[in-house]
Order: C-alpha cells, then sequence, then structure tokens
C-alpha cells in the first residue's frame, strides 16, 4: 500500500476513535444543577412574592367584566401601577 493511503486509514481510525469517547464519566462528576429562579423573580417582581389567590380574584374580576356592557368610553377603568415611578 502507498504512504498516502496508510496515512489516510491512519487519520481515519484516529478520528474514530477520538469521536468514540464516552461522556457518561465526566458527568457523572457534574454537581446537580439547580432550576433557575429567573422565572419566579419575573413573576413576583416588584413584591417578591406570587400572590396564589391573583388567579381567583382575576377570574372573579373577569366574570364581573362579562356581565357588565361594554363601556365605550375606557376613561372610567382603573390601573394599579406596580414598582418604580416615573416621577
Amino acid at each position: 500500500m502507498s504512504n498516502i493511503v496508510r496515512l489516510t486509514l491512519f487519520f481515519i481510525g484516529l478520528t474514530v476513535v477520538a469521536c468514540s469517547h464516552n461522556d457518561a464519566t465526566t458527568k457523572a462528576h457534574e454537581p446537580a444543577s439547580e432550576p433557575a429562579d429567573w422565572l419566579f423573580r419575573q413573576r413576583a417582581f416588584p413584591q417578591g412574592t406570587i400572590d396564589g389567590e391573583a388567579w381567583k380574584t382575576a377570574i372573579k374580576w373577569r366574570k364581573q367584566q362579562e356581565q357588565q356592557p361594554l363601556a365605550k368610553d375606557l376613561s372610567n377603568r382603573s390601573w394599579t401601577f406596580d414598582g418604580h415611578s416615573l416621577t
């Protein structure tokens, strides 16, 4: 066989051996990851807690809104601002 064929077979074999490395040994030593709390922080801003009763309150509010006729003037709607003030 020519040297080019031998060299090609050597690199193919080397590639196969290098790619067949098992990651199970490296994963066994990694510490268990904890879930990120960024979703909680988004939902809990600015109070730092999530109100468990808010769902029930929202359902009651929605049912009340469905029973009332649609107001053409939206200026009577109330808003509750939380978080940083603009002033």
